[in-house]
């Protein structure tokens, strides 16, 4: 999340309001006022327009300067990170003081500004200093130094075509460290110098083509794994990675058992070395220190730098080390699948649960993010085969996560419930909810009939998908709380409807806390949504009014009684406002016609 947008966002606010809580009462007001709103999760639109209120409070006590390092390693929309820094930094109150690579996007935008520094025109003696000091400490080295004088140049060579990329300098450090070992001498060192490639992704390239060929089929495997990903795997994720090799069904296989210590430090130590041979330094192993971190996850795998995954996600670097394998199968999404509930089966027994519920729900949704994406694929070969594993898997995961808990009286995934809200279960959630909630399709498509739509206790499954808004302990890239049209649409074939009464929300319909959400939500968008987002949320509406949805509701808010298109002019085309005002008449008519047939009307 550190790397989004939001969670930008997020952390610069807590920053601000922690040391001026008084600026809550005025830059918050909907929240502060709104008590049922207070445990909402923040959406983007909304944290954009609070750093907007931030700028033009008159803020005659404080002042806030605030660094932002690497914007181009932030996800989403750079251009709306632009216009947000501009707007902050029109108050007499706020400055900032960001970096980025020289990317188009930033040069355009900061690049004419006489108030910048070109980090490389200031760390060259910094590099030097560090080529110098590490290449000393090596005894050979030392030797080459007191007969050559040749070796000074060594040093000079790599200082000029570093151009400032301590990156680039670590790797070619190290590369001439090892061909000491190797026995090479000044003359060797020269040679492997000028055999680097000066970019670095020229660089990466030379890397991955010196990968033996023995190890390839295992490097696509490790690679694919750690681009695919939501977060950094623990090293054991790659040891059950390659058991998937000797037993496909191991993670449905395999019982629930914690590994010992000794057994996790042996296979961390084996993977390292293993890690190592296949992926060269591209994927190294990092060490999490944190108190929340379990022994099972401490050691990690992840990529030498930002760029290097980058640079696997923007070239065929992986489809270039399957050349010449046409029998090479992989299916990285659904082995992620795999892991995760090997993982969860690995998780400790501990009476206290709270450090073992934030891994348990971390591997639980980003099992749910890759059995979505699965479900997204269904016209490829095989695809129904895959469905099907899914489906056997997050049972499997369910059962786990029930055994993890067993001293609970309810259901694992009630365990993030919040106790006030518009989304509150009451502990009344179950793994058909949660898999609505996530929008696993093909899972609610093979496990889906009438009696568990109607028989649903709490909210509704229908309201879990027209507001899937939910807790996460990860970031989920791309996920918006939106309703899916196929699921809403199979909920409804199943019986589900729009008018039932929640009980939990003061008797408030379905369709009533759908339009709720879109009017609330329309109010705090500070940029529209695309022209999908708009089609999607319309073919949604347009559904459940021709099922049934009460074409002549209306809701309070502020006081002030809302009507259905008045609640989505901001969520829809003009367009289709007008299409959606035809179908509303046209049901009310419908509707008046049948009462007064029956002499009612």
């Amino acid at each position: 999340m550190q790397k989004s947008q939001r969670g930008l966002l997020q952390t610069l606010l807590y920053q601000v309001f922690r040391q001026y809580p008084n600026l809550l009462q005025l830059a918050c007001r909907d929240r502060w006022s709104n008590e049922t709103s207070r445990s909402e999760p923040w959406t983007y639109d909304e944290l954009f327009e609070t750093f907007h209120k931030l700028s033009k409070i008159n803020l005659s006590s404080a002042r806030f300067c605030f660094l932002v390092d690497g914007l181009d390693e932030y996800s989403g929309n750079h251009q709306d990170l632009i216009t947000l820094i501009d707007s902050l930094a029109t108050s007499t109150s706020i400055k900032f003081c960001v970096s980025s690579r020289p990317w188009n996007v930033f040069e355009n935008a900061f690049g004419n500004s006489s108030q910048q520094l070109r980090l490389e025109d200031l760390t060259r003696e910094d590099i030097r200093t560090y080529v110098q000091s590490h290449l000393a400490e090596n005894a050979k080295f030392k030797r080459l130094q007191s007969r050559s004088t040749d070796s000074s140049s060594i040093v000079n060579e790599i200082v000029i075509r570093a151009r400032g990329v301590f990156l680039w300098v670590s790797l070619v450090v190290g590369s001439l460290l090892r061909g000491l070992i190797d026995g090479d001498d000044v003359s060797d060192m020269k040679r492997r110098l000028d055999t680097f490639p000066s970019d670095l992704e020229e660089y990466f390239e030379h890397m991955i083509q010196n990968i033996e060929p023995f190890y390839r089929d295992d490097a696509v495997r490790f690679f694919e794994i750690a681009v695919n990903g939501l977060q950094p795997l623990p090293l054991l994720a790659f040891k059950f990675l390659e058991e998937e090799q000797q037993r496909k069904d191991y993670a449905l296989d395999s019982s629930v058992q914690p590994f010992e210590l000794p057994q996790i430090k042996n296979i961390c130590e084996n993977m390292k070395r293993r890690l190592n041979a296949r992926c060269k330094d591209l994927l190294e192993v990092i060490e999490d220190t944190s108190e929340s971190s379990h022994i099972m996850f401490r050691y990690k795998a992840d990529f030498l730098h930002r760029t290097v995954r980058d640079f696997f996600l923007e070239t065929n670097a992986v489809g270039k080390l399957r050349q010449g394998r046409p029998d090479f199968e992989f299916d990285v999404k659904l082995s992620l699948c795999k892991i995760m509930v090997a993982l969860d089966k690995a998780l400790p027994f501990e009476k206290d649960l709270g450090p073992v519920l934030n891994h348990m729900f971390s591997l639980s949704d980003e099992f749910m993010f890759h059995a979505r994406d699965i479900g997204q694929h269904s016209d490829e070969a095989g695809a129904e085969v895959r469905q099907l594993n899914v489906v056997k898997l997050l049972d499997e995961l369910d059962r786990v996560n029930i055994d993890h808990t067993k001293s609970l009286k309810f259901h694992w995934s009630n365990l993030r419930d919040v106790p006030k809200g518009p989304f509150m279960e009451l502990y009344q959630k179950t793994l058909l909810a949660a898999a609505v909630q996530s929008k696993v399709t093909l899972y609610v498509r093979q496990k889906i009939d009438t009696k568990q739509v109607r028989g649903k206790r709490g909210r509704p499954l229908l309201d879990y998908a027209l507001r899937p808004n939910m807790i996460t302990p990860i970031e989920l890239p791309d996920y918006e709380p939106r309703p899916d049209f196929d699921l809403v649409s199979i909920l409804l074939d199943h019986g589900a409807d729009p008018n039932q009464a929640v009980f939990i929300y003061d008797d408030k319909t379905v369709w009533s806390l759908f339009l709720e959400m879109c009017y609330e939500n329309g109010k705090k968008h500070s940029l529209p949504p695309s022209d999908k987002e708009f089609k999607d949320l319309y073919l949604v509406i347009e559904l459940l009014v021709k099922k049934g949805a009460d074409p002549s509701l209306t809701f309070e808010s502020n006081g002030k009684l809302i009507e259905i298109v008045d609640a989505l002019k901001s969520c829809l085309t003009r367009k289709d406002i007008n299409t959606l005002e035809n179908l509303l008449a046209q049901k009310r008519k419908n509707s008046f016609g049948f009462w007064k047939f029956f002499g009612l009307g």
